[in-house]
Formats: structure tokens, C-alpha cells, sequence
């Protein structure tokens, strides 16, 4: 082959000539050659820094994430909120003396609600995203976490720490009124509501393990319906109510790793809900049941997120690097995953579309 200087002295004909050929080849080689294909679950990278971000939760729109930094000179967590791509992140609320925690939107889509801890204690306010308007709701100064944020959004039951249990109390969001919703010898943790918001379900702990139970959306009517004999011992959390009443949760035994079941509305019919031959923690679940995206550890000391359709039954590995993801959330739609990997020590945001 003659070099491309040379090339310049050919005729006119046979250099049309040759670039013909030149071109037939090239179409050839590119049918013969197999199409690079893209991994059908890519990673979106929305935070790039040198801080710890974490706490991401989809505003109800989608438009907007809501999230906790720790990015200021005194070390502590604080809001912020950005858009659904990662721009235009802004401070959403720093106070000097103040950490914040566990972000949560209310129905209205304009408002957030959140843990601040000023001192030794902890308690919950509502902050408006467009004009930065807050509402302290509580003032127990004791420990409170989890909210439970009821379906249309006027209350919402969280978790105390009382002087030797945890209890349940429920708090009315337009007033701050605060009065007992479960409490007693037994600690209680994880509340969350059935989507029709009829009940609670919530874990109940000693130390012999950890029962799944329900109770009406009044406290009233406790119902035990997932417990451990107690010399078999184990742990059930994180339960996960669908539209339809059954429940999946995690769940383990002594001397076995942990597991995803789902049970009917009552309890009955406990099951696993797949077997992935290896530990599988942190289920987070679409209302309709359809997916369930969870962290499981095949590899020794390498924790990451998988997916499971129900559909066909299928487990799909959603990622593969050194890094642990943690904290996921499904979008309002359930086409998203929001979740933290720890990036060399430093948690990051990242989405990942589930469904196109």
C-alpha cells in the first residue's frame, strides 16, 4: 500500500477509484465487526466531591433530590437539594450548632420534613424548598428518628428512645401536637404505613430477636404476624408494604445469612421471596411488588445492588466495583434507584434507571 503523500499523484479516476474500494472495505469490516453493546443498567454519578453526601430522596415530581452534606467547616450534616441530574446543587439549610438527618418530602411535594440535632438531643421540623421557611414541630429533646410519614401527609409516627425502651408516638404536622402511639415494655423501631394508610407496621424487639407486627392506624388492635421461637432466635426488619397488603422483609437466623421473605397481609403464608445463595439485606420495594432492588454480598467483603422482577423471577447484579452502596430508594414512578456508594471512603450519589 503506497503511503497517503503519494496517493496525492494518482490520477483523478483512480483516486476516486481507490476511494471506493477503501469505502466497500470499510462497510465490510464494520458488519463484520460485532456492535459494542451498552450494560442495560448504567450508573448516573450526581454528586463529585470531596464530602460526605447522603440521605437522597426523590422529591415526589422527580424533579428535584433532597439530601444531606456534610460540607461545612464545622463537620456537621446539613440539607441541601439539587436537581435530578445532578445541577444546580444549593444549600438548602445550614445552622450553625445544628445537624440535620433523614429527609423526607410530604405528599405536597414543596415541603421536607427532618431530624435536627441541636446539642444532646434530637427533634423534627418541616422546611419549605422555595422559601426557606421553618417550622419546628417537636421539643422533646431526647432521641427521635424514623418518621413515618402517613399517606396524606398530615401526620406522621416516628421512633423515641425513652430511659429503657423505644417507643412509637405520633405527631399532628400542622400543630406539633404530639400524643402516645405505641408504647409500653416491648421496643419498637421501623414504622411505616400501608399505602392505604389503614395500618402501621412496625419491628418489636427483646433480646431474643426482632417480630414483625401491625397495629391500626389509631395504635389499637396489635397484631403479632411474623415471630421467632424463641430458642431459635433471629431478626425480621425493614418491612415493606405493598398495594395489595403483603409485606417483604428481611429476615435471618441464627447460623444463616439474611434473606428477603414476603407474607400475606395477615401474616400467613411467610415465604422467601427468592433464594440468592448468598446474603441479601437492605430490600427496598415498589408499591406494586413488581421489583425489588436489595444489596447482597456474593463476593467476600464486596457488598452491591441487585435487582429482582417478579415477573419472571429473575436477579440481576446492578453493579460491580469496589466501592459498598447503601441507603437506596425507588423513584415515586419506580423507574429509578437513588442510592450512597462509599467511593474510596467518601459516599457519593448515584441513580440508576431500573425501567425505560
Amino acid at each position: 500500500m503506497k503511503s497517503a503523500l503519494s496517493v496525492l499523484f494518482y490520477p483523478m479516476a483512480l483516486l476516486v477509484a481507490g476511494l471506493m474500494v477503501c469505502t466497500s472495505l470499510s462497510i465490510a469490516e464494520q458488519k463484520d465487526k460485532p456492535k459494542e453493546t451498552k450494560p442495560a443498567y448504567v450508573e448516573v454519578r450526581l454528586t463529585d466531591n470531596t464530602v460526605i453526601d447522603s440521605d437522597p430522596v426523590f422529591s415526589p415530581d422527580m424533579t428535584k433530590v433532597v439530601f444531606v452534606s456534610v460540607s461545612n467547616q464545622e463537620g456537621r450534616s446539613s440539607l441541601h437539594i439539587m436537581d435530578a441530574d445532578g445541577k444546580n446543587r444549593k444549600v438548602l439549610l445550614d445552622q450553625p450548632g445544628e445537624a440535620h438527618a433523614s429527609p423526607q418530602f410530604l405528599p405536597d411535594g414543596k415541603t421536607v420534613l427532618f431530624v435536627y440535632n441541636a446539642g444532646a438531643g434530637s427533634d423534627f421540623a418541616t422546611l419549605d424548598i422555595s422559601t426557606g421557611a421553618r417550622k419546628n414541630l417537636t421539643s422533646l429533646r431526647g432521641k427521635v428518628f424514623w418518621p413515618a410519614i402517613e399517606p396524606g401527609g398530615k401526620s406522621f409516627v416516628f421512633v423515641q428512645l425513652q430511659a429503657t425502651t423505644q417507643g412509637l408516638w405520633k405527631c399532628n404536622i400542622e400543630d406539633g401536637t404530639i400524643s402516645p402511639f405505641l408504647t409500653g415494655p416491648r421496643s419498637c423501631d421501623q414504622p411505616t404505613y400501608s399505602p392505604d394508610g389503614k395500618f402501621v407496621y412496625y419491628c418489636e424487639f427483646d433480646d431474643v430477636g426482632t417480630n414483625l407486627c401491625r397495629v391500626d392506624a389509631d395504635g389499637k388492635n396489635r397484631k403479632v404476624l411474623f415471630s421467632y421461637d424463641p430458642e431459635e432466635g433471629g431478626d425480621s426488619i425493614l418491612p415493606n408494604v405493598l398495594k395489595d397488603g403483603r409485606v417483604v422483609f428481611q429476615t435471618s437466623v441464627k447460623l444463616e445469612y439474611s434473606n428477603i421473605f414476603v407474607m400475606d397481609a395477615d401474616g400467613k403464608n411467610a415465604r422467601k421471596l427468592f433464594d440468592a445463595g448468598f446474603p441479601a439485606m437492605w430490600p427496598t420495594v415498589t408499591p406494586d411488588g413488581a421489583r425489588v432492588v436489595f444489596i447482597g454480598n456474593m463476593d467476600i467483603k464486596k457488598w452491591e445492588l441487585y435487582l429482582y422482577t417478579a415477573s419472571d423471577g429473575k436477579l440481576t447484579r446492578l453493579t460491580d466495583n469496589r466501592f459498598e452502596e447503601r441507603r437506596v430508594r425507588f423513584s415515586p414512578d419506580g423507574k429509578w434507584v437513588l442510592y450512597v456508594s462509599d467511593v474510596v471512603g467518601n459516599p457519593e450519589i448515584f441513580k440508576m434507571q431500573i425501567v425505560k
